[in-house]
């Protein structure tokens, strides 16, 4: 596995993040622990990070992720997503979507050390690591990674209660799921241990992704024409509000959240960066990030000059744009272009002072001061080539 195949999972309002690999495994770097999912179906059991047959996909911009693995007669998907609240969980749900019950099983494996069970809630060395649906049929233990898999296949699982076990490696819960219905489970990344947690409470995943619409609708946005590179920005725009409430030090995201004016989020990465760091982010080193690349084809400053579109890579001939609440140092500004035939037509307002707005790849004669205004400016000479984003 490999670091791009692992997607961030987690919520604003966060201090922590899980993260995601691409066949279902949610890991906890703080805690050296990774929940995995493995399926009984009637043929045999499908462990997810051993089948071909296993895809993942993105909710749109939201971090909100099905990971859907085939068994007889359809599929098991697991959906994973971040919500808030004291005990900050990554709610891992996993729906039956074929004719016919399946087993679900629930794996727990790292360095676990004491793992013990109350009612639902498994804690792992002491603390409340991962809220089951409810108390867990069966069960196996191994102290290592791989051998309760083996009892599991080999029918070797227990019922009855759960021992205080320790020094633990993999440990397995196993829930009946009947077929077209689901189950829900939490893993815990807050401090909130003393809070209880009722999965059948949680949010489902549509509703875990109205909710990053709106947190979304907030800071610089854009409308672009291609839907796929809206779904790209938008996206990196929620892993970089993720990244940013995780606390993580990280210079060039600290330039990246200031450019897209989610100054809540860059304040909280600022105060986490040491001098060096800082002394780097006043630097603006280059970067080739989706949102730093896309942020530099929008809007650039230039001594008092504010550039709108400057290099042309975004607005070829005939395509539509529009850039709401773009923060620079002289305030904000923004703009749509529209199309009348071959010629460009700008909007734009800015709210701000000590200013001249410019749009050098449209028009090199073009500029003004006016707060607010469009007109339609003088045919490009060339058609600007495609900007990849």
């Amino acid at each position: 596995m490999t670091p791009a195949e692992e997607v961030p999972v987690g919520s604003v309002g966060g201090s922590r993040l899980a993260r995601l690999d691409a066949r279902g495994a949610v890991r906890l770097d703080r805690d050296r622990i990774t929940l995995d999912w493995w399926i009984g179906a009637d043929d045999r059991w499908h462990v997810a990070n051993e089948e071909v047959a296993v895809r993942r996909s993105r909710r749109g911009a939201a971090p909100v992720y099905d990971t859907a693995m085939r068994v007889p007669g359809g599929d098991a998907v697991q959906r994973v997503y971040g919500i808030g609240g004291p005990s900050e969980l990554v709610v891992v749900e996993v729906a039956n979507e074929s004719p016919a019950p399946f087993v679900q099983a629930f794996v727990l494996r790292g360095d676990l050390g004491r793992v013990s069970v109350d009612g639902a809630e498994v804690r792992v060395r002491g603390r409340i690591t991962l809220v089951l649906p409810k108390v867990p049929a069966r069960w196996a233990v191994a102290r290592r990674a791989g051998d309760a898999l083996e009892a599991v296949r080999s029918g070797g699982a227990s019922d009855g209660p759960f021992p205080d076990c320790r020094r633990v490696g993999e440990v397995v819960f196993l829930h009946p799921v009947a077929h077209r219905t689901r189950l829900r489970a939490g893993v815990v990344l807050g401090d909130g241990a003393g809070t209880a947690v009722d999965m059948s409470l949680a949010p489902d995943a549509d509703d875990a992704a109205k909710g990053w619409a709106a947190q979304l609708d907030r800071g610089m946005r854009v409308v672009l024409a291609d839907e796929q590179a809206q779904q790209r920005v938008d996206a990196a725009r929620a892993d970089a509000l993720l990244a940013g409430w995780s606390g993580t030090r990280d210079a060039a995201l600290f330039n990246v959240l200031e450019d897209w004016g989610l100054d809540e989020e860059a304040a909280r990465v600022w105060h986490a960066l040491g001098i060096r760091e800082r002394r780097l982010a006043a630097k603006r080193p280059p970067s080739d990030s989706l949102l730093r690349r896309t942020r530099d084809g929008l809007v650039r400053e230039t001594g008092d000059a504010i550039e709108l579109l400057p290099n042309g890579e975004l607005t070829p001939v005939g395509t539509a744009i529009e850039v709401h609440d773009a923060p620079t140092r002289h305030g904000r500004v923004s703009f749509a272009l529209r199309w009348h035939g071959e010629r460009p037509a700008l909007l734009w307002e800015f709210e701000g002072s000590g200013f001249v707005l410019r749009a050098p790849a449209l028009d090199p004669s073009w500029s003004t001061t006016e707060p607010r205004g469009e007109t339609l400016l003088t045919a490009p000479r060339s058609v600007p080539r495609s900007f990849e984003v």
